[in-house]
C-alpha cells in the first residue's frame, strides 16, 4: 500500500498580552487559557517575585534602587517548561512555592517599578515570544513588553473580590492574615502599581475588559479562550482546494438562502492546532455545516462504502477525507490519522459510525478516543441540535475542549477509551443546556 503523503500544516505564531491587579486570578487563569490554547504561558510576575526572593535572601534593602541595581549582575534566573508548566529557579533552586508569600509579592511590586529593572527583564520576556506562541501575563505586557499582541485581555475584579479570593488562598497555604488585612495590602498594592512612574499598571487602549467578579473560574477561561480564539481565527489563511471551496459555497448558500444556520461559539473550530472535531450524527448535511466554517480543511472520516461510488468516491478524495472500515479495527485508518494530526491537521469524526435522530451523542465507537489518546491532541465536541430543516433555524453548538491531561490517567487501553467517550458524551446534556440559554 502506497504511503500517503501528508501536507504539512504551518500555525500561525502569535501573542496573548493579559494584565490586570493584584488578586485577579491572572495566573492561574493564564494558564489555564494558555493550556487550552495548546500554547506556552510566560508569568512575568513571577520573573520579579524571583528577584525579590533573591533581594530578601541576600538582605538588600529593596526600597534603595542603587542597591537592587547593583545585585542584579549575580542574579541568576532560569526558566524551563515541564508539561507545559513554567518551572522558575534562581540559582538552580526551584522556588515556585517560595516565591508566592505576601512579604515577596510586596517586594517584586517594589522592584518592579525600577526602570533598570523592567529593562533588564524586558530584554527576556520579549526574546521568549519570538518564534513560538505564548500568553504573558503581568501588569503591563500591553502597554509596554508586548504592545503589538494579537489578543490583549485585562482582567479584573472588584477590590473585596480580589481580597477574599487571595484570603481563602492564603488559608489554604497556612498563612493567617485576617481578610481586613488582606484587604488593606491589596488596596495598598494597588496604589502602588497605577501611581510607579514606570510602566504603571493601566488597561491598554484596545485591550478586552473581563471583569470576574460574578465568574465562575471555568467561565473565565471559557470567556478569554473564547476571545482568543476569534482574535487568532483572523490569523488563519483559507487552504486552497477547489472541493473545499464548493462546500464553503453550498454551506453558504444554504445558510443565507435556503434557511439559517447558527453556529454558537463557532470559533472554536478554526482550531489554531491540530485538533479533533466529534459531532453526534444526523444528517448528510453535517460535514457542510461543519467544515464550510472552518478556516482549515477538515480531513472527515468516511466509510469505505462511500468510495465504492466513483462521484462521491473522487470529491471525498479531493477533499482528502479519510475512508475508515466501519465496526472493525481499521489500523491503516487509524494511522491515517494519527499522521493527520502529527501533521497539523484538522479531524472530523462522526464517532456513532451512522445517522441518528436525537440531537445527542449516542453509543459510538472507541476508534475516535485511541486517536485522541495516541495523538494526544484535544477533542472538541460539537451538538447538532436537530436534522437539517429547509427555511427554518438551525442550532449547532460547539463546546469546549476535552484535553488530553483529563482523560490521559488510564493509558492507551480498551479501558481509557471507554472511559474517554463516557466523559465525552457527558458533555453533550450540558452543551444543550448552554445552548437553550445563549439561544433564549
Amino acid at each position: 500500500m502506497k504511503k500517503e503523503k501528508q501536507k504539512q500544516v504551518i500555525h500561525p505564531i502569535y501573542t496573548v498580552a493579559m494584565d490586570g491587579p493584584v488578586g485577579a486570578g491572572k495566573s492561574t487563569v493564564a494558564e489555564a487559557v494558555a493550556k487550552r490554547l495548546n500554547i506556552l504561558h510566560l508569568d512575568t510576575g513571577a520573573m520579579y517575585r524571583c528577584l525579590a526572593l533573591y533581594l530578601i535572601r541576600k538582605g538588600v534593602e529593596i526600597s534603595d534602587e542603587k542597591a537592587v541595581m547593583a545585585e542584579l549582575s549575580g542574579f541568576e534566573l532560569s526558566i524551563s517548561y515541564v508539561n507545559g508548566r513554567q518551572i522558575n529557579r534562581v540559582g538552580g533552586e526551584d522556588v515556585g512555592a517560595l516565591i508566592r508569600t505576601p512579604e515577596v509579592g510586596m517586594g517584586a511590586s517594589r522592584v518592579s517599578a525600577y526602570a533598570g529593572v523592567r529593562e533588564y527583564l524586558l530584554k527576556t520576556q520579549r526574546e521568549m515570544a519570538k518564534g513560538q506562541s505564548l500568553l504573558l501575563d503581568g501588569r503591563d505586557i500591553g502597554t509596554v513588553v508586548l504592545p503589538d499582541a494579537n489578543v490583549k485581555i485585562y482582567i479584573t475584579a472588584k477590590p473585596e473580590v480580589r481580597a477574599k479570593r487571595r484570603y481563602d488562598e492564603n488559608r489554604q497555604k497556612g498563612i493567617d492574615d485576617s481578610y481586613e488585612k488582606v484587604l488593606e495590602d491589596l488596596i495598598k498594592r494597588d496604589k502602588q502599581d497605577t501611581e510607579r512612574p514606570v510602566a504603571p499598571l493601566k488597561q491598554a487602549e484596545d485591550a478586552i475588559l473581563v471583569d470576574t467578579s460574578e465568574m465562575s473560574f471555568n467561565e473565565v477561561v471559557d470567556c478569554i479562550a473564547d476571545k482568543c480564539a476569534l482574535a487568532v481565527e483572523k490569523l488563519i489563511p483559507r487552504e486552497r482546494n477547489w472541493k473545499y471551496v464548493v462546500m464553503r459555497i453550498g454551506a453558504f448558500f444554504v445558510d443565507h438562502i435556503c434557511a439559517k444556520v447558527t453556529i454558537l461559539h463557532g470559533e472554536r473550530l478554526s482550531s489554531a492546532q491540530p485538533a479533533i472535531i466529534v459531532a453526534n450524527h444526523l444528517s448528510m448535511a453535517d460535514p457542510f455545516l461543519i467544515g464550510g466554517r472552518c478556516r482549515y480543511n477538515i480531513r472527515f472520516l468516511g466509510k469505505e462504502e462511500l468510495y465504492k461510488n466513483p462521484i462521491i468516491g473522487a470529491f471525498l478524495r479531493g477533499l482528502e477525507s479519510i475512508p475508515v472500515k466501519r465496526h472493525k479495527t481499521d489500523m491503516a485508518s487509524m494511522r491515517a490519522c494519527v499522521g493527520a494530526l502529527k501533521d497539523g491537521r484538522v479531524l472530523g469524526i462522526f464517532p456513532e459510525g451512522t445517522r441518528h435522530s436525537k440531537g445527542m451523542l449516542q453509543e459510538a465507537e472507541t476508534g475516535t478516543a485511541m486517536i485522541a489518546l495516541r495523538s494526544k491532541v484535544p477533542v472538541i465536541p460539537v451538538l447538532i441540535e436537530r436534522k437539517y430543516r429547509w427555511f427554518t433555524h438551525n442550532y449547532v453548538y460547539v463546546g469546549t475542549p476535552l484535553e488530553y491531561a483529563d482523560i490521559c490517567e488510564k493509558g492507551i487501553s480498551t479501558e481509557g477509551a471507554e472511559e474517554f467517550m463516557e466523559r465525552l458524551r457527558e458533555k453533550y446534556p450540558d452543551m444543550k443546556k448552554r445552548l437553550d440559554k445563549e439561544r433564549a
